[in-house]
């Protein structure tokens, strides 16, 4: 009986080792496929900020009127399943000092992460 749990236990460690490995590497996938091609959304959302961020930084405010305005970013983020709320609150995260403004390739790194 105590052979066999340590076998299951073993057997099932294994397999949530490599369940977690393809995790992790289908994620990498996934990130690199959004971030090199040019007609991904995160691409279309990482123009649409750069273009109207200074020195990679953007308000929080030009972030919410921009995802609103632009019909390419807005079904961008509408694509990764992000709404006006959560990107609200992903910008809002990310203002650890409270300046009304983010970070651009953060921003950016937190989307791919809620993707």
């Amino acid at each position: 009986p105590v052979f066999t749990l340590f076998a299951s236990n073993l057997v099932t460690a294994i397999f949530v080792g490599a369940v977690h490995t393809y995790a992790a590497v289908e994620r990498e996938a996934c990130f690199a496929e959004l971030m090199t091609s040019a007609s991904s959304p995160l691409q279309v959302i990482r123009v649409v900020l750069r273009d109207n961020s200074t020195g990679g930084l953007i308000s929080r405010r030009r972030v919410r009127k921009l995802m609103v305005e632009d019909k390419n970013a807005a079904a961008a983020l509408q694509v990764l399943e992000i709404d006006a709320q959560m990107l609200d609150g992903l910008t809002k995260l990310l203002d650890e000092h409270e300046t009304g403004q983010v970070c651009l390739n953060e921003l950016l790194l937190a989307i791919m992460q809620l993707h």
